[in-house]
């Protein structure tokens, strides 16, 4: 049995993470979309793009691979790595304002960046002294977006008005505020001063040069704090017109099929196995003694609000709202087939 708990225990810790970038979706993260695909390698730690953990950053002189590996380790999000395969995953247009979801279980509060380079060559590796260049500006007319809690940054970044390209490369950086450091300007000690640990991704996309969006209102930047899931929610929002859900089905062994039509198998655990027996279940790898499974409605799910015309977003939604997403009411609508 304690070896049971260690093993799970140690997958869940693959599973559970701190951000990664969803909108338009980071390199490691853009399986998430695309399960069947098998160019596509599965990153379970996607949310762990963070230069190896402080301590390896700071072993290597606080430097970073340049979409979040180790320094000193294989560079698998850079160009010739196994998730950098050159898929372009949004296209836009110069000077137009993009939207961009940023997914954060865990805030070290700090601050958001992001940057952009036209690389035009996916077998080169994007460098930092490119993006460097083109640091995006926020609607408000910022270029750092100050972290205060976990959940979905829904925000909006300006392109340049004159970049055009095959293939750019639009980089998230976080870097956190809650180590104490030294300031380095007033020698002072501070929260947040100093060496911080950072996470970075990396999203390939194009820009034409037909123009975008460059005036009008600043949008509302939105910030969608996550809730605890309620025991007895077991879809995503429905829409009005949806049939009603009747209770529960009759609970499953782990890995079983057996649902009956217009419903399929969803799996959990107690506390904080919760999220890592679905992921387990669903791969017919679970443990009996720690997941349960039962059975919920098929749907089909489709992004609105912040979500609605992005590319990926009813793929986002289906898989995130199998086992219910109450922190998704107002970005994903789900109805019963």
């Amino acid at each position: 049995m304690m070896k049971g708990v260690l093993l799970l225990l140690a997958f869940c810790q693959t599973v559970w993470g701190h951000g990664r970038m969803l909108e338009p979706p980071g390199r490691s993260s853009v399986w998430r979309f695309y399960p069947w695909d098998d160019r596509f390698v599965p990153n379970y730690n996607d949310m762990e793009l963070f230069c190896g953990g402080f301590s390896t950053m700071m072993s290597n002189g606080g430097k970073c691979g340049t979409c979040g590996d180790p320094y000193n380790g294989e560079r698998e999000n850079e160009a010739g790595g196994k998730y950098a395969t050159g898929f372009i995953v949004q296209n836009y247009e110069k000077g137009q304002i993009i939207d961009v979801t940023i997914d954060l279980t865990t805030s070290h509060m700090g601050f958001f960046e992001f940057k952009i380079c036209a690389n035009n060559d996916v077998t080169t590796p994007v460098t930092q002294d490119c993006l460097d260049k083109h640091v995006l500006k926020f609607t408000n007319g910022d270029v750092k977006w100050p972290i205060t809690t976990t959940g979905f940054y829904h925000l909006k970044l300006q392109l340049p008005p004159d970049m055009t390209c095959d293939q750019c490369v639009l980089q998230w950086h976080y870097k956190a505020g809650n180590n104490w450091g030294v300031d380095e300007i007033t020698g002072e000690g501070c929260l947040g001063c100093g060496d911080q640990e950072t996470f970075i991704n990396c999203a390939d996309v194009s820009i034409s040069g037909t123009g975008g969006q460059t005036s009008g209102p600043p949008p509302q930047q939105t910030t969608t704090t996550k809730e605890p899931t309620p025991p007895a929610q077991t879809t995503a929002p429905l829409s009005p017109e949806s049939t009603s859900i009747s209770s529960p089905i009759t609970t499953l062994l782990p890995g079983s099929s057996s649902c009956l039509a217009g419903y399929r198998t969803r799996c959990r655990g107690e506390g904080v196995f919760d999220e890592c027996c679905n992921t387990l279940c669903h791969n017919h790898a679970c443990n009996p003694a720690f997941c349960t499974c039962d059975c919920v409605p098929d749907m089909t799910c489709e992004g609105i609000g912040p979500l609605r015309n992005l590319l990926f977003a009813d793929e986002y939604c289906y898989h995130h709202c199998l086992g219910g997403c109450p922190e998704l009411s107002n970005s994903c609508l789900c109805r019963l087939n």
